[in-house]
């Protein structure tokens, strides 16, 4: 992250780490993305590639978790790069922690949906009704020990996957044979 003159700059880089864009984040919260850039995730330098880690709705509540001293990832908005984030935290624990908002929260579940597929542990967080989003709860005194509270709380999201088999293999691992 850094200061561009007149707006704070995050590299967005792909599963990889690598970097494909960079976010403008001006001081009265408009956004713009430097022109040339892919959208990506936002992964600071240094993230340890064990343990839980954290993703977030943006840059800046990434941040926050930074300062919370949690390992986190970010992605642009709600509803984006699913598959990227599904890529990057394969075989991972993660808590997803959501904006307070109703595009923020169904985000959240499509998102875990997914990566409950391909991590041993995935849990939705939230804050309080009358807290925005990470930043905010931060502001608003979330403590680390607090947030790991929430999260040691919070249910593990399961998923459903039907399986469907055809062939004459399948009769023989009991697959419910397709016509």
């Amino acid at each position: 992250m850094g200061w561009h003159g007149e707006a704070y700059a995050f590299p967005m880089a792909d599963e990889l780490g690598n970097v494909i864009g960079i976010r403008r984040r001006f001081p009265n919260g408009f956004k713009l993305s430097v022109v040339g850039s892919r959208t990506g995730l936002f992964i600071p330098f240094g993230l340890p590639t064990d343990g839980v880690f954290l993703i977030c709705e943006g840059p800046t509540d990434t941040a926050a978790a930074l300062d919370l001293n949690f390992a986190a990832v970010g992605r642009p908005d709600c509803n984006s790069r699913i598959g990227m984030v599904s890529r990057f935290a394969k075989g991972r624990e993660v808590v997803i922690i959501s904006d307070n908002d109703d595009a923020g929260k169904a985000g959240a579940e499509k998102l875990a949906a997914r990566l409950a597929l391909s991590c041993p542990d995935v849990r939705i967080i939230r804050p309080l009704a009358s807290i925005k989003d990470l930043r905010d709860w931060l502001r608003a005194g979330l403590t680390p020990e607090g947030l790991n509270r929430v999260m040691s709380s919070a249910k593990p999201v399961r998923t459903r996957v039907r399986l469907e088999c055809a062939g004459r293999y399948g009769e023989r691992i009991g697959c419910r044979m397709s016509k």
